[in-house]
């Protein structure tokens, strides 16, 4: 689900990655914390992919072999 709002442009890697640091979201959101367990125990695939990614792309070069259509922040485009 995660990964289908941030390919539409609905969620930014910060909100993602924010939202996945964040322990006490579930209490925040007035949601059970077990329920949510499930959740980031299955969005914690994407959320290390995104980390890599956002990582990768934090300086102001993308240095990856196909710049052009970099996953980086700054060029926001689709995975190489």
């Amino acid at each position: 689900m995660l990964k289908a709002l941030y390919d539409a442009d609905l969620a930014e890697e910060d909100v993602i990655l924010a939202w996945a640091g964040k322990t006490d979201a579930a209490a925040i959101l007035g949601l059970d914390a077990n329920a949510t367990k499930d959740m980031r125990r299955a969005a914690a695939p994407f959320v290390s992919w995104l980390e890599v990614r956002f990582m990768h792309c934090a300086s102001a070069v993308c240095t990856c072999e196909c710049a052009s259509v970099c996953t980086c922040v700054l060029v926001r485009a689709r995975v190489c």
